[in-house]
C-alpha cells in the first residue's frame, strides 16, 4: 500500500532507495529513463559514500549463506557502516528525496523496512522491535542462494526467457547514445568496485 509524498517529511534511506528502484522501473522504456538514469548517477554513483549505503542495503536485503559465526558480525559492521554515511551525508540524501519525490507522486512500498528500523531507532522503547527486525535480516543473509525457486507455473522455459530479456536489452542499449552508454558501463564498473570492497 502506498501513501502520499509529504515532500516536506525525510523519507528513511531504505524508502528513497524503494522509490528510485519503483521511479526507474516506471520510466524504463520512456524518455525520462535516461534523464532519471542521469540523476540517480548523479545523486548517488558519483557519490562514494552513499554508493556504500545504497550496496550495503543491497547487501543486507539478499540471501548470501552466511554462517552463524559470521552473520553477527557482518550485520553489526554493516549498519554502523551506514548510520556513519547517512549522519555525514544529511543534506545529499535531502537532495536525493527531493529528486526522487518530483519523479513520483506516492511512496511505493519500502522494501527496506527491517533494515531501516534497526538503522533508525536508537531508542531502549523500541528494542524489541528492533531486534525482531535484525533477526529477520541474519536469517536472510544466512539462507543459500540457491534456495531462490522459479515459479513453475509459468510455461515458458527460463531459457528463453533469458534470452527475451537479453534481446529486449540489447535492442534499448543499442538506441542509446555514446554518452549514455559509456554513463551505463561507469555505473556497472563502480558497482563491481563495490561487491569486490
Amino acid at each position: 500500500m502506498t501513501n502520499i509524498y509529504n515532500k516536506n517529511v525525510m523519507n528513511k534511506f531504505g524508502q528513497i532507495k524503494s522509490n528510485i528502484e519503483s521511479l526507474m522501473t516506471k520510466s524504463y522504456g520512456k524518455n525520462s529513463f535516461k534523464t532519471n538514469m542521469k540523476s540517480f548517477k548523479n545523486h548517488v554513483i558519483e557519490n562514494e559514500k552513499l554508493a556504500e549505503a545504497y550496496f550495503l542495503y543491497d547487501e543486507l536485503s539478499k540471501k548470501k549463506g552466511l554462517s552463524k559465526e559470521i552473520v553477527d558480525d557482518y550485520v553489526n559492521e554493516c549498519i554502523e557502516t551506514i548510520k556513519d554515511i547517512l549522519t555525514t551525508e544529511d543534506k545529499k540524501i535531502k537532495e536525493i528525496n527531493m529528486w526522487v519525490s518530483e519523479g513520483l507522486k506516492n511512496n511505493s512500498d519500502n522494501n527496506y523496512t527491517d533494515i531501516d528500523t534497526v538503522v533508525y531507532n536508537n531508542s531502549v522503547r523500541n528494542l524489541e522491535e528492533v531486534l525482531e527486525c535484525k533477526n529477520n535480516i541474519k536469517k536472510l543473509l544466512g539462507e543459500n542462494k540457491e534456495d531462490v525457486k522459479i515459479n513453475e507455473s509459468v510455461n515458458i522455459p527460463l531459457s528463453s526467457m533469458l534470452k527475451i530479456a537479453t534481446s529486449t536489452f540489447n535492442n534499448e542499449f543499442s538506441t542509446i547514445s555514446e554518452e549514455e552508454k559509456t554513463e551505463w558501463t561507469t555505473i556497472k564498473d563502480v558497482k563491481k568496485q563495490l561487491k569486490r570492497s
